[in-house]
């Protein structure tokens, strides 16, 4: 539809791909910073996106560009940019110390 030649065709598709498996990591992070925010705890989600995009993303997308690996390269940083957050902050929600955060804004039972 959009694109002409085979060539095109094969770097669209692979393209699409890295996309969805991308968009899937991206839910599963969003639903549970949602869950970490909800509970007071931000730091985590915040810092996992740090360490995400600029400790682990932009390095591989770096070696992407000055090395033959090209646009393989800059996929494989779209995926380490959503799979490590969503790793960290999953983690994070399952170690229920986010619980904790959550106790200490509620107010004291009098």
């Amino acid at each position: 539809m959009f694109v002409s030649g085979p060539a095109e065709l094969a770097q669209t598709t692979a393209f699409v791909r890295v996309t969805a498996v991308t968009a899937v990591l991206l839910g599963i992070n969003g639903a549970v910073v949602g869950a970490l925010r909800g509970a007071g705890d931000t730091r985590w989600p915040f810092a996992a996106t740090l360490i995400g995009q600029y400790a682990v993303a932009l390095p591989v997308a770096t070696v992407g560009l000055v090395t033959p690996f090209g646009v393989t390269g800059l996929y494989a940083a779209l995926v380490c940019g959503a799979a490590v957050p969503a790793a960290i902050d999953y983690w994070r929600y399952q170690t229920d110390q986010w619980k904790a955060v959550s106790r200490s804004y509620r107010p004291a039972d009098d």
